[in-house]
């Protein structure tokens, strides 16, 4: 599964924009196609899962789906 960090605000069953730098390393380096599953993060303790919901020729939507939070010691 691929991680990626947007430093944008994430909530759970929202669909989001990809900031412009992660969507062409999500879908024109990895090659990544609608419904491949993805995790992302943004520092907030702990990491979304979700996957690409639609694109565009610049823009990559994706549905966060579940939340895993990190359990720090």
């Amino acid at each position: 599964m691929t991680r990626l960090y947007p430093p944008i605000p994430l909530s759970l069953n929202t669909e989001i924009e990809l900031p412009e730098d992660a969507a062409h390393h999500f879908i024109k380096v990895l090659r990544a196609r609608v419904g491949d599953a993805v995790c992302l993060f943004n520092g907030d303790g702990g990491e979304y899962h979700g996957q690409l919901s639609r694109t565009d020729k610049r823009h990559a939507y994706v549905t966060l789906e579940t939340f895993i939070e990190n359990n720090k010691s």
